[in-house]
């Protein structure tokens, strides 16, 4: 339940079919689903699901793993952090790897090579070349007049539906 936005991403990246803008609009919406989640609400629903998972399965019960008091060179005179319960122990890491699993997206997904990657997508998809002239003219190996006059006798020749 809580990955499934994650695997449905990763099996949309990696069909042939997808686009990069695609792309980029399958990896903007996973990453507002996952921060939708980032809810004390949604933790307390999935450690709700899990123990009454493991009751109808007879498994052992989720529990507050032995905590290990770290060295007082650490600490100082403060007393460690010690979770009291289920909830406390997990919610941290619950939050932990959401907030990884966006970061992760967004720096991977980010960057101006594939920004620029998407825009020439758009142009060879669409056709218009005017709104990207300016990004066009940083390859020397493209003739803007010829590129434009190609895209439109491509597009002439498409059956339309």
């Amino acid at each position: 339940m809580y990955f499934t936005p994650l695997e449905t991403l990763n099996k949309a990246l990696q069909s042939s079919y997808q686009t990069v803008g695609g792309m980029l609009n399958a990896v903007d919406e996973v990453k507002a689903e996952l921060t939708a989640m980032r809810t004390s609400s949604a933790f307390d629903s999935l450690l709700d699901d899990v123990t009454e998972r493991q009751e109808r399965l007879d498994l052992v019960p989720v529990y507050v793993p032995r905590q290990c008091r770290p060295p007082r060179r650490f600490t100082g005179p403060a007393s460690s952090h010690a979770a009291t319960s289920v909830s406390d122990h997990y919610r941290p890491i619950f939050f932990g790897l959401l907030d990884s699993a966006i970061t992760q997206l967004t720096e991977r997904f980010s960057s101006n090579g594939l920004t620029r990657y998407s825009q020439l997508e758009k142009v060879l998809l669409t056709g218009d070349v005017t709104e990207q002239q300016e990004m066009l003219s940083q390859y020397p190996e493209v003739n803007v007049t010829d590129l434009t006059a190609q895209l439109r006798m491509s597009f002439a020749d498409m059956p339309h539906p």
